[in-house]
């Protein structure tokens, strides 16, 4: 079913860990799997999302930019820590990892909410300035120097593919920020094209979206944050679990003592042979 017989579970399929498919056929597994689970995060990281809405739009009407760096910053941090524990979830979906829904989420809120903060304040506080540029585009008399709209777009794409690295890490390695966003800058340089398709991606998404409001708001209530989001990190977690062993790290974390027992006793046992 498209929305899931056992709605509490959340992995990469209702019944088990992700198949042996790649590419398309593994989007398509982990989107009819997890579809209901996948909406609903959703959902609340929209909801979360509203405070930075309503804040720039009234910031903007009454043309203040400290009060629109404020509401951006302010709203993007209640926004960072919903949609930090969104991508919990949609890590665990790729991963093919087993568990309660509802359990995941509070206990991603619980554990991450306030390392989300930051990189939710940076978020919010790079849309409101993009916002206030792409006004005076649509709307001011003078328009906007190239410059100023060149800056702009490199900006929303530098920012975007350190984003589309920096959220997975925040999830699913204990990392300072800091190291993060370096490994974020170093993954950008090691892998361009992997990366340049994957802000391609979810730029479109989000341009298409722009363009086509008010009728977009429908596809935006079916795919709301939860699709770039993910069609963006499977095109890029093949190279972070290259460069950064998670698969190996968080089993070797879930493996019990009497299992690393028995690997270190068959270790020697081929040693001896």
């Amino acid at each position: 079913m498209l929305f899931g017989q056992n709605f509490e579970n959340m992995g990469g399929t209702v019944s088990g860990p992700t198949s042996n498919n790649t590419g398309v056929r593994l989007f398509w597994e982990i989107l009819f799997d997890n579809m209901g689970r996948l909406f609903a995060t959703s959902a609340l990281s929209t909801i979360a999302l509203l405070p930075a809405v309503v804040g720039i739009v009234y910031a903007l009407s009454q043309n203040g930019a400290l009060l629109l760096l404020l509401a951006g910053v302010l709203g993007g941090m209640i926004a960072g820590a919903a949609y930090g524990a969104m991508m919990d979830g949609i890590m665990r979906a790729i991963r093919g990892e087993m568990g309660r829904w509802w359990d995941h989420y509070r206990e991603a809120w619980k554990r991450d909410w306030k390392a989300n903060l930051l990189p939710g304040g940076v978020l919010g506080c790079l849309a409101a300035m993009v916002v206030d540029v792409l006004m005076v585009l649509q709307y001011g008399e003078d328009g906007v120097p190239t410059s100023i709209l060149v800056c702009t777009i490199i900006s929303i794409v530098l920012t975007m593919a350190v984003f589309t690295y920096l959220w997975p890490q925040r999830v699913l390695l204990d990392l300072p920020l800091r190291y993060i966003f370096r490994n974020s800058l170093l993954m950008i340089l090691a892998h361009p094209l992997v990366t340049l398709l994957s802000v391609v991606v979810q730029l479109c998404y989000w341009v298409l979206l722009a363009l086509l409001i008010p009728y977009s708001l429908i596809v935006y209530v079916l795919l709301g944050l939860w699709f770039p989001a993910v069609v963006g990190t499977m095109i890029v977690y093949k190279k972070l679990d290259a460069d950064f062993k998670i698969e190996e790290r968080l089993n070797a974390a879930l493996r019990t003592p009497r299992e690393e027992d028995e690997e270190e006793a068959m270790e020697i046992q081929r040693q001896e042979w």
